[in-house]
């Protein structure tokens, strides 16, 4: 008798919950906000930033930049964010090779964020985004590997406007207009090296009025540009 009372209460319970928190990605309110190519000498303005209006980020580090800045790495650590893995070298040639040069290169770089961060981290980009130098060879190799790649679906080209970056984050808001529009997550593009910290704490104001930021390894899912998140209908 127990058991079927308890039984009935969870199926109530689960008839009454958002479809959102049924999935990770089918509610326009999530925010997946992303940094690429560092560490570097401009992370900690972000990460003041973040800190601030608490919210958590994800940034992919290269296993160069994470030897480097080592002490900036395990802040990022510390202060709760997520870190994925973005390659050694960042250079393409090296990289994409071979799948197993691709698959070596986050390897090393896995094994970096272990020993500095005591993290074992499996959320990778690629250099670039995985098209269209990911094969489907190295795709199979690198999900083989216990990777998930992460691509994104709004781009600030904030590297082509470093001098301009409110065109940056006009340039998101329209991305966000267009996830919106699909009833999906969003996951936003930038990078270390190019982000406006000043311009990106009054986004990050008024985005947080609407938004709800995750970091990826609060995804089930992972988006890449060959394993789309589907339109919510």
């Amino acid at each position: 008798m127990k058991k079927g009372i308890i039984l009935i209460v969870v199926l109530v319970l689960g008839m009454g919950m958002p479809a959102e928190a049924k999935t990770d990605y089918h509610s326009a309110s999530y925010v997946y906000l992303t940094f690429d190519d560092g560490p570097d000498d401009r992370t900690p303005a972000i990460l003041d930033v973040l800190k601030k209006q608490k919210v958590k980020a994800t940034f992919f580090v290269t296993g160069r930049n994470a030897k480097r800045y080592p002490t900036l790495l395990k802040r990022i650590a510390k202060e709760g964010h997520a870190i994925g893995l973005h390659s050694m070298t960042h250079d393409a040639k090296l990289f994409y090779k071979t799948p197993a040069s691709a698959v070596a290169e986050m390897k090393e770089t896995q094994v970096i964020v272990a020993r500095l961060t005591g993290k074992n981290v499996y959320d990778v980009r690629v250099p670039y985004g995985s098209v269209p130098k990911m094969t489907s060879e190295h795709i199979k190799k690198m999900e083989a590997a216990g990777f998930r790649i992460w691509d994104w679906n709004v781009d600030s080209e904030d590297w082509r406007y470093a001098k301009r970056p409110k065109v940056t984050f006009e340039r998101v808001a329209l991305g966000l207009e267009r996830t919106a529009e699909r009833r999906t997550a969003a996951v936003v593009l930038m990078h270390d090296h190019a982000t406006d910290p000043v311009i990106l704490e009054k986004w990050i104001v008024s985005e947080k009025k609407k938004a709800a930021f995750r970091t990826v390894q609060q995804a089930k899912t992972s988006y890449s540009f060959f394993a789309k998140w589907p339109a919510k209908k």
